[in-house]
């Protein structure tokens, strides 16, 4: 098993409900993903980074996932499926966001998919 960490931000709407959405998304990812969310960080506020709009409201997940080489990418497909749950729209780049979840961490991988 390996260490993943997961970033949770938003503000756009309801900013504690559509983080608190993603927790339970967290907590309930598919079983053929393999993954055990152990960790929840307390809500944080920061300004937004390079951009115009309200405060984001943070959160920081740590869960444990398979020692697998495709494991990364289907986690961040699962990821942007519960950002699309919450409305999600992508209209431009650093725009406010109802919900964004970023995988930091998966082990001791280091990957490019922007």
């Amino acid at each position: 098993m390996e260490w993943v960490v997961v970033s949770l931000g938003s503000n756009l709407g309801d900013a504690r409900a559509h983080l608190g959405a993603a927790v339970r998304g967290l907590r309930t990812l598919p079983d053929h993903l393999g993954l055990k969310l152990w960790a929840v960080s307390p809500l944080y506020r920061t300004q937004p980074w390079q951009a115009q709009g309200p405060d984001f409201l943070n959160a920081v997940a740590v869960l444990q996932g398979p020692n697998d080489e495709h494991a990364p990418l289907l986690l961040l497909r699962a990821l942007q499926a519960l950002e699309v749950q919450q409305g999600r729209q992508r209209p431009y780049h650093h725009a406010p966001r109802t919900l964004d979840l970023d995988l930091i961490l998966y082990g001791q991988r280091v990957m490019d998919t922007a």
